[in-house]
């Protein structure tokens, strides 16, 4: 299985908006909001109940972008 990247799948950690809530400590709508931008990173893919991210790029994406939250001891 590859993503849209072409990038294997196989042993990817891979995270819902769920991880980027708890991560970032903002509500679904504003995570939903961050997932917009173009600097976050493209989805992996859509297994079927919504998208889902590398977690690798995700708190990559939060260290450059959201550092304060990258910081907290909930961040990971």
């Amino acid at each position: 299985m590859t993503d849209a990247d072409g990038k294997g799948l196989r042993g990817a950690r891979l995270v819902g908006i769920g991880y980027l809530m708890v991560a970032s400590g903002d509500p679904g709508p504003r995570c939903y909001q961050l997932t917009l931008r173009p600097t976050f990173p493209q989805p992996a893919g859509e297994p079927g109940l919504g998208r889902v991210w590398r977690r690798a790029d995700v708190a990559q994406w939060i260290t450059v972008y959201r550092p304060d939250e990258a910081n907290k001891p909930n961040s990971s």
